[in-house]
């Protein structure tokens, strides 16, 4: 089952002196801005492991909850910018989830950096890289090329002399992407704010009840003069206004239209 903290991450062409060696500088540069996104992410709590460009199968063994290839490109589009890729689907078991992880990254990644989002630029060597095959099944697989890191003067720029951008729009991403939401804390129990109240017109229903009106018209006074402030409560149990209604209602039984008592019995249900 992936490990919703591990990931793996390549510093392009890392270690390579023949073959595919990367744009020119590139190696440095990979090899330089992998480590601080790393530590940024170790912060964060994530088990992140480093590797170069040919790791070897025990380095990738086992599954990952994001690998991430950093790259720059080279200055073959005679513009700047940058993208992000994923394998394609007909080698990616985990296509959905690097879909995902790839979407968050690229809202994060092009808006902090500054640097242009060239999805167009997606190509075989990066769908087909040769990474993907090496990998799980289940690890979900990501391909940054961060801009052009050669002659484009604000890429250039950025990337080797503003790479704080750099490091805050790769890890802003993943943390978007896989950092588990912090529960909230359990909220106390909220204190019935109509509690008072309640319990003045528990004692107008029992002293009516009894037929006792002095002590009935004591507490029918005192209830009164709170009113004003009883109706500025969100009742939480019994939904204002309705006490208010059951006490005009009792008021109604128990005195004629001049006010005076009636002296008869009545049936009252207590406020529960």
């Amino acid at each position: 089952m992936t490990n919703s903290k591990r990931i793996l991450l390549q510093a392009g062409h890392a270690g390579r002196t023949s073959g595919s060696t990367g744009a020119p500088s590139e190696q440095k540069w990979t090899m330089e801005i992998v480590p601080k996104i790393a530590s940024k992410l170790r912060e964060h709590g994530f088990e992140v492991k480093e590797v170069g460009a040919d790791p070897s199968d025990a380095e990738i063994a086992g599954d990952w909850a994001l690998f991430l290839a950093v790259h720059y490109d080279a200055d073959i589009y005679n513009d700047r910018g940058g993208f992000i890729d994923i394998p394609d689907p007909s080698i990616d078991d985990a296509h959905e989830e690097s879909k995902r992880i790839s979407k968050i990254m690229i809202d994060s990644y092009f808006p902090i950096t500054g640097i242009p989002n060239h999805p167009e630029r997606s190509n075989k060597n990066t769908k087909f890289y040769y990474m993907w095959k090496k990998l799980s099944s289940t690890t979900p697989c990501v391909i940054l090329e961060a801009g052009v890191g050669f002659r484009t003067v604000e890429d250039h720029k950025t990337l080797w002399f503003e790479q704080e951008k750099v490091i805050e729009g790769v890890v802003t991403g993943i943390l978007n992407a896989l950092k588990p939401n912090t529960p909230e804390p359990p909220q106390p129990p909220t204190e019935d704010p109509c509690k008072e109240v309640k319990a003045d017109l528990s004692a107008i229903y029992e002293a009516l009840s009894a037929d006792n009106q002095e002590e009935a018209m004591e507490t029918i006074e005192m209830l009164l003069a709170k009113y004003e402030e009883f109706m500025a409560h969100t009742c939480s149990i019994i939904p204002e206004p309705e006490p208010i209604k059951e006490f005009e209602v009792i008021c109604k039984e128990f005195y004629d239209e001049n006010g005076k008592f009636l002296s008869e019995e009545r049936t009252v249900t207590p406020i529960k």
